[in-house]
């Protein structure tokens, strides 16, 4: 007698004879641990939009309370140079050292409150940012099917027969029709090269049975790159898993009987616990050197603010040329009458 645990297929209830099944297991999706995000989310999201509004209008606030001060005290101000004062006077955290005792009393009580939501803002800004998770790029199979991602299977497999049996115009069935069947390099040999390939390539899913991948994850790869790989949540073409015996063996209900007093007993369900490849476990609290991406949004809003500064430079320098030719006309207008009134005088 030769047993072993193998799912119960179509092409093999007609040679093979079954036992009672043991458990249940399926397919899963396998992807690369990526990180998801906007670029600029993670800096906006300490604050709620109605916050960032409200800060935006005090600020705009402030500095036309600070130009009517000015202008009640009348002293020489306008809007745009008071919302700049304003707006240094945030970031340096300093009154400026304004004449007025007004200005100052206003400039002390903006820049406490501002050091409030500093403080706060800065708070949970570095939560967000030693908190955050991978966000998984898909979270269907019809989400893989609509993206341009790869998808790698094992040929021959049950993986593979399940999607080519499945219903047609179903997702499965799409899925094999449009990124498998007529890609060459979709199906690899074994389990290791799939998810070596997950490893390799970012926008690329594996779809292997779930016990052989954790397997491999746990027998062949080391615990970094086994938590660069995640798997897809759902279990897909879930199937029996039971001994093969010989047709119409006379072992079949010896081995039936001993499997329920095992399922009775709670042997099974120990065994399971103690044998089978679990999830790979992930120091989620790791700490990781920030990249060049996590500063982008940083250097594009300095470039922006460079960009927009020169073309102000632009702007300024054309109208500073515009007044000096009308300065220089006005001015050689007036040398024109003031010679032809002292050609004229004498002669009256």
């Amino acid at each position: 007698m030769s047993a072993c645990e193998v799912t119960i297929g179509a092409d093999r209830i007609g040679v093979l004879t079954f036992a009672q099944p043991v458990r249940n297991a399926g397919c899963r999706f396998y992807f690369q641990t990526q990180f998801q995000e906007v670029m600029f989310k993670p800096y906006v999201q300490p604050f709620e939009d109605r916050v960032w509004i409200a800060l935006l209008g005090y600020v705009v606030a402030t500095a036309l309370l600070k130009w009517l001060f000015h202008y009640v005290l009348r002293e020489r101000a306008d809007p745009i140079t008071a919302l700049f004062a304003v707006i240094a006077a945030l970031l340096n955290q300093a009154s400026g050292d304004p004449r007025r005792c007004a200005v100052r009393v206003l400039y002390f009580s903006l820049c406490a409150l501002f050091l409030i939501l500093r403080i706060g803002y800065g708070a949970r800004l570095t939560a967000t940012s030693t908190l955050r998770q991978a966000a998984p790029p898909y979270r269907r199979m019809e989400d893989i099917l609509a993206s341009d991602w790869g998808v790698n299977v094992i040929s021959n497999s049950f993986a593979l027969e399940s999607m080519q049996m499945s219903p047609p115009n179903s997702t499965a069935w799409k899925l094999w029709q449009t990124k498998i069947d007529n890609n060459p390099y979709s199906t690899v040999e074994t389990t290791e090269d799939g998810l070596w390939n997950v490893l390799d390539k970012k926008k690329l899913a594996f779809f292997g049975f779930e016990d052989a991948c954790r397997d491999v994850l746990h027998r062949r790869f080391s615990p970094d790159q086994s938590c660069r790989i995640s798997e897809l949540d759902g279990v897909f073409f879930k199937a029996p898993l039971s001994f093969a015996l010989p047709r119409d063996s006379e072992f079949l209900l010896t081995i039936n009987y001993w499997i329920l007093r095992m399922f009775e007993t709670g042997i099974i369900d120990r065994l399971s616990r103690k044998w089978l490849p679990k999830p790979p476990v992930c120091d989620e609290t790791k700490y990781e050197a920030e990249t060049f991406a996590d500063v982008l949004p940083m250097v594009i809003l300095f470039a922006s603010g460079f960009c927009l500064a020169i073309i102000v430079l632009i702007g300024e320098i054309c109208v500073y040329s515009f007044k000096n030719r009308n300065m220089k006309v006005v001015s050689k207008n007036r040398k024109v009458r003031k010679t032809q009134k002292n050609y004229l005088y004498p002669m009256l």
